[in-house]
């Protein structure tokens, strides 16, 4: 070490896979006179060395490595910048760059011929290594189609700018519903080395002590990241279906004829206010106003229809109905065609009472109870012992027992009809069943 004035030479060494600095004191350091060449016994060659001239006045000994390896990384820096761009033709075709600053005016001409749109340009700065390696990954719900270009490594070079194009897809098409475009994030990873302190024990005197020993790793660093956007696919505007009347089996004198009546003779919002004494939602209402328009009076009455329980009289809701919104004159037509069926089905032949009564017989032999006291309802029905017994004798099976009663009750009875059938369910205790049979008339 030469000390000339206040100025000092020093040696200063660093391994190839080493930040840190070291001084070298065992050797000599010789300075010419016109101070450019400097002679040295030095007898080890270290991979990394360095001279330098400081001023003892300016900075002490034990600053001068740390001095050191900040110059070092300063020489080695490069403003580097990241961005990409989309194509024009092509939404989900992007092209990404990493170039030094220097050279970024030179490469968007080259991109914007390409036909690369800066639009909603994404565009980062960094700080990088000349020859420093890197990694460009994806994360998010936007990612490369080729699943092979999602992790791609490449070697910063200020002089051979970095391009990568890809095709762009979503993960999950399902997911960010709220925006009308898919994210994710392409990032910009390097390794960088840090100081681990490691514990060794070993054995000494028989007493255990700890010797602290440096190593160095290697970690991921994110580096920078920039916002990966890509816009949803218009969504397909649905043509409503027009959707064609439904029809219904008729059930006494409710008919789709009569329905097609009633709806017709509703004037204005009559019909809705006809649903809400039915007891129809208002949802309910709209939902049949927005998908049958003009015909929305008719599907209502078919709505109510299906939804009104088969114990209840549907006639005489009906006509409760009408009555509520002043439509005495429906009320009263409804009423008199109810009449009438019922006095036209005293005319009927045997055969032709029979076919009427066909759809309540089946009713009640679908109910075990009833079958169960088939006995009973045939004494009700003022079957003599004499027939109950042959019924019991030719048929083995109730249901078949009992629809055999009703028939020779239908057939053989002056005053057969569902009325008086009605009736006699009800003396049996079954009251819903009764009502039910009722609104059949």
């Amino acid at each position: 070490m030469l000390d000339l004035n206040n100025e000092r030479l020093v040696l200063l060494y660093s391994g190839s896979n080493d930040n840190t600095w070291h001084i070298d004191t065992d050797i000599q350091l010789i300075d010419s006179k016109t101070h450019d060449i400097i002679t040295t016994n030095i007898q080890y060659l270290h991979n990394r060395i360095i001279v330098a001239r400081y001023d003892k006045q300016l900075m002490s000994l034990k600053q001068l490595p740390k001095t050191i390896c900040l110059f070092e990384q300063t020489l080695n820096q490069r403003s580097a910048t990241l961005f990409f761009r989309r194509r024009l033709t092509n939404i989900n075709e992007i092209c990404i760059v990493c170039c030094s600053s220097q050279r970024l005016d030179t490469i968007e001409n080259d991109i914007h011929q390409e036909n690369y749109s800066i639009e909603n340009e994404q565009i980062k700065e960094i700080i990088l290594q000349e020859g420093q390696i890197l990694e460009l990954r994806f994360r998010g719900n936007v990612i490369p189609k080729n699943k092979h270009q999602q992790l791609v490594q490449f070697t910063f070079n200020t002089y051979f700018p970095f391009y990568f194009e890809t095709n762009i897809i979503e993960i999950d098409k399902y997911s960010q519903h709220l925006s009308s475009y898919y994210y994710g994030f392409l990032q910009i990873y390097s390794k960088q080395k840090f100081l681990r302190n490691g514990i060794k024990e070993i054995e000494k005197k028989k007493q255990q002590l700890d010797i602290v020993k440096q190593d160095w790793q290697e970690t991921d660093i994110c580096l920078t990241e920039l916002l990966l956007t890509l816009p949803k696919p218009p969504v397909e505007i649905r043509t409503p279906i027009q959707k064609s009347l439904t029809t219904f089996t008729a059930e006494g004198v409710l008919t789709p004829t009569l329905f097609r009546d009633i709806s017709t003779s509703l004037v204005g919002d009559e019909w809705r206010r006809l649903a809400r004494r039915l007891g129809m939602t208002r949802i309910r209402i709209e939902a049949i106003e927005h998908d049958y328009h003009e015909d929305a009076p008719y599907y209502m009455l078919f709505a109510w229809f299906k939804r009104v329980p088969r114990s209840s009289d549907k006639v005489l809701l009906l006509i409760h109905g009408l009555m509520n919104i002043n439509r005495w004159d429906l009320a009263q037509d409804l009423q008199s065609i109810k009449d009438d069926k019922r006095t036209e089905q005293g005319t009927f032949s045997k055969d032709e009472q029979l076919k009427l009564l066909r759809a309540p017989f089946i009713r009640i032999c679908q109910r075990d109870e009833c079958v169960r006291i088939w006995k009973q309802l045939a004494r009700e029905l003022m079957l003599t012992n004499d027939i109950i017994q042959h019924i019991e004798q030719q048929y083995p099976s109730k249901h078949e027992r009992c629809l055999r009663s009703l028939e020779h009750w239908a057939l053989n009875q002056t005053r057969a009809d569902i009325p008086c059938l009605a009736r006699i369910i009800r003396t049996l205790g079954f009251k819903p069943l009764a009502r039910e049979i009722e609104n059949m008339a």
